[in-house]
C-alpha cells in the first residue's frame, strides 16, 4: 500500500474522471480531489492541424486537450488548487482514435491496428491560477 503524502500545503485536483489516472496518483501517495472538466474534446480535435513535417505532430494536441481540461476546472472554481489536466491519444497514420463506443467498434479498431504500428501520445499539464 502506498503511503499518502500529507505535507502538501496546496490542494491538488485531477481534472479527469479517469480511473487509471486516479490510481496512478493514489499509487504515488498523493491526496487529491477529482473534478471532471466537461471540455468538448471533439471541438478541440476538429480544430487541430498537425504539422506534417513534425515527428511529434500530435504532442501539441495532447497538451492542448490536457490544458483545456485543467483550465476548465480552474474556471469552475478550483482557482485555489494545483490542477492536473491530462490526455492520451492513439494515432495511426495521422488518424486519431477515440475510445470505442461499444464492443463492435473496439473489434473494428483492433482489426485496423493489426500488424500496424500506432502511437500513444500523452500530455500532462499542471496549472495554478
Amino acid at each position: 500500500m502506498a503511503r499518502q503524502i500529507t505535507n502538501m500545503s496546496q490542494k491538488l485536483v485531477l481534472a479527469s474522471g479517469s480511473a487509471v489516472r486516479a490510481a496512478l496518483l493514489r499509487g504515488a501517495g498523493l491526496a487529491f480531489d477529482v473534478a471532471v472538466s466537461g471540455v468538448d474534446e471533439a471541438a478541440i480535435k476538429a480544430g487541430y492541424r498537425p504539422d506534417a513535417e513534425d515527428s511529434g505532430a500530435y504532442d501539441g494536441l495532447a497538451l492542448a486537450l490536457a490544458e483545456a481540461k485543467a483550465q476548465a476546472v480552474v474556471a469552475d472554481g478550483q482557482d485555489d488548487a494545483l490542477v492536473i489536466g491530462a490526455d492520451q491519444l492513439l494515432v495511426l497514420e495521422d488518424q486519431v482514435f477515440d475510445k470505442p463506443r461499444d464492443r463492435a467498434e473496439a473489434r473494428h479498431n483492433l482489426s485496423l491496428f493489426q500488424g500496424r504500428t500506432h502511437q500513444l501520445v500523452g500530455g500532462v499539464v499542471l496549472l495554478k491560477d
